[in-house]
């Protein structure tokens, strides 16, 4: 229900660096529910999808920093 185009998220260049903790995860989602880009040919909510979006942003960052998914 979102860009069917990968996209790359502009200020994500201030996160790196910074320890994969909780305020990473929140900065991380933050930028991807801002700049996600949702269709309206769902019948979802557009504000849940990009909840959707930030937190399976943040799964993936769990799961590269070697936490749980």
């Amino acid at each position: 229900g979102t860009n069917s185009r990968p996209v790359l998220l502009q200020g994500t260049d201030e996160l790196c660096g910074r320890a994969p903790d909780g305020a990473l995860a929140d900065a991380l989602a933050r930028l991807v529910r801002k700049q996600a880009g949702p269709l309206r040919t769902t019948v979802a909510a557009a504000d849940y999808r990009r909840q959707v979006a930030a937190a399976l942003a943040g799964r993936l960052l769990a799961r590269l920093a070697g936490g749980p998914p």
